[in-house]
């Protein structure tokens, strides 16, 4: 039997965001795979949070250095521009050190699965023990974070953002397997000639079993008329901007009749600004406990998103739910649409038409749960068959 080290940098968890929702379903597939007995998890936030400063001021410096001079020689245009992603992000030696001693304790074939391109170090540690190492990204790192136009208008910062896309995808090149979230990054990554693999997000363990939960509880009782959710992340560049267009077309246009919006999740408080509009409500992070209270009692989640990579691990969650769910295209194309799902335009009128018709329907209870299996039954089970196919 083989081992299996995940290095992640997320906490993998039921509750929290989509970052560590997905951490959670790689945990399973994993697990499938090889039994719980053969995981060995490698948290770089937890163990960082553990360490104690480094005593000596020097040496603390010179570390600093270290890693400031490696981002410099990968991507010179650093110098002059500033730009969110560095290859050896998670390079710190005390870490690289700690994975060392983890990989020599271990006497049987192994495989290193990385959820970062950030922690492309390990790489060539993984290779000096005959360890292949398999990239599960959640994200394309070097296109997705804090990425703008205004950037690419700049030439230092053009040549800087070209850079770091050529060192992420260096980073890929030298992996066994590459595994995506998203339909998109999988043919980027494939295009480019690196045989990748589509990995979808699904609901999994006790997070499938909440929203399995909120399904039946949703079958007891009638959602609330008019009521629409919006969730997310708004710290994420993508999820903030869809719900400042939303919000910026609501002010100045209104919201149809008989509707309550509430926007909830981590930053969704900051949105509040000077808007006052009735029936806008905006509740920022939420206790577990009233966010299920919420989507029980939800007519339908609101999901306005015109740009960002990776993927929307709600949709499926929602889709298990039984949750009527509006949603921009463009996030529509990174995976397989599940049941309930309804595309909306990029207009304004278009999202006040959807609105409003759902808001004259009859509040409808849940879909049917055979339609979520049959749709959940195509999806690739692709982490599981490769862990599977490495061990026999």
């Amino acid at each position: 039997m083989t081992t299996v080290f995940l290095v992640t940098h997320y906490t993998p968890s039921e509750v929290g965001h989509g970052g560590n929702h997905r951490t959670y379903q790689i945990l399973h597939d994993i697990e499938r795979a090889v039994g719980k007995e053969n995981i060995v998890p490698i948290n770089f936030t937890e163990w960082y949070q553990s360490q104690p400063p480094i005593p000596n001021l020097l040496i603390r410096y010179l570390d600093k250095v270290r890693r400031r001079l490696k981002v410099y020689l990968g991507n010179p245009y650093k110098l002059l521009v500033f730009t969110p992603y560095p290859p050896s992000h998670y390079s710190d030696m005390r870490f690289l050190n700690y994975y060392k001693e983890h990989v020599r304790q271990v006497n049987t074939p192994a495989t290193c699965i990385i959820e970062h391109t950030g922690f492309s170090d390990l790489i060539s540690i993984n290779s000096r023990y005959g360890i292949p190492t398999f990239c599960c990204v959640q994200n394309l790192e070097s296109l997705d974070m804090g990425v703008l136009v205004s950037d690419l208008r700049s030439r230092w910062g053009a040549c800087a953002r070209a850079i770091d896309v050529i060192n992420e995808v260096r980073v890929f090149s030298k992996c066994a397997e590459r595994l995506f979230i998203s339909k998109v990054e999988t043919g980027i990554i494939n295009g480019l000639g690196l045989a990748s693999h589509y990995y979808p997000y699904l609901p999994i363990g006790k997070i499938r079993q909440r929203f399995e939960w909120i399904r039946a509880q949703r079958s007891q009782t009638r959602p609330e008329q008019g009521l629409c959710v919006m969730l997310g992340t708004a710290y994420h560049p993508p999820t903030r901007a869809g719900f400042e267009w939303f919000l910026e077309n609501a002010r100045q246009h209104r919201l149809p009749p008989q509707t309550r919006l509430v926007l909830a999740g981590m930053g969704t408080d900051t949105l509040r600004s000077s808007l006052d509009l009735p029936g806008l409500e905006f509740k920022g992070q939420l206790a577990q406990d009233e966010l299920d209270s919420l989507l029980i009692s939800a007519q339908c989640v609101l999901i306005p998103q015109f740009w960002g990579l990776g993927t929307l691990t709600r949709l499926s969650e929602l889709a298990c739910a039984g949750i009527p769910v509006m949603v921009s295209q463009h996030p529509t194309f990174a995976s397989d649409m599940p049941p309930q799902i309804e595309i909306v335009g990029n207009t304004w009128n278009e999202w006040f038409s959807a609105i409003k018709n759902m808001n004259n329907r009859p509040s409808s209870t849940v879909s049917n749960f055979d339609d979520y299996r049959a749709w959940e039954k195509k999806q690739p089970q692709t982490l599981s068959d490769l862990l599977s196919r490495a061990v026999y």
